[in-house]
């Protein structure tokens, strides 16, 4: 097993009471707000963001119904600590750009950075969301 099917199969554990019963996870990308830095200054300041509450590591949850947004914790980042977006998987806008390196989601107006070990989950959830967007 995959090391992002162990993360996925956790997330499934441990997510019971944010998912709708008999929801299953289809695909999920973990990734954080702000700009990305390449620097060792910049990720200096980029610690120092975190700490101050001004980035945010979120997971993106694609279900066979629904799309959730969530904000975990850096430490724990199977652990859901609140929903910030619930949106039917039919009605959600989701654009993936996609680098080497990794890249950016966009959901809506919320915009998310993930690393290469997604990249398959992004491209997955994307074409799952416009599967059930299309007529």
């Amino acid at each position: 097993m995959a090391a992002i099917d162990k993360f996925r199969e956790k997330v499934q554990q441990n997510s019971g009471s944010v998912l709708e019963p008999g929801e299953q996870i289809e695909a999920t990308v973990l990734g954080e707000t702000g700009i990305e830095t390449v620097s060792p200054i910049g990720n200096l300041l980029s610690t120092i963001r975190r700490l101050a509450g001004q980035k945010q590591a979120q997971l993106v949850i694609a279900t066979d119904r629904n799309l959730y947004l969530t904000r975990v914790g850096y430490f724990s980042p199977t652990k859901v600590r609140e929903v910030i977006e619930k949106q039917p998987r039919k009605s959600a806008p989701v654009k993936v750009n996609a680098g080497p390196m990794g890249g950016f989601l966009h959901i809506g107006d919320h915009r998310l950075r993930y690393n290469r070990a997604y990249r398959e989950d992004a491209a997955r959830l994307a074409e799952k969301t416009s599967e059930s967007a299309a007529p």
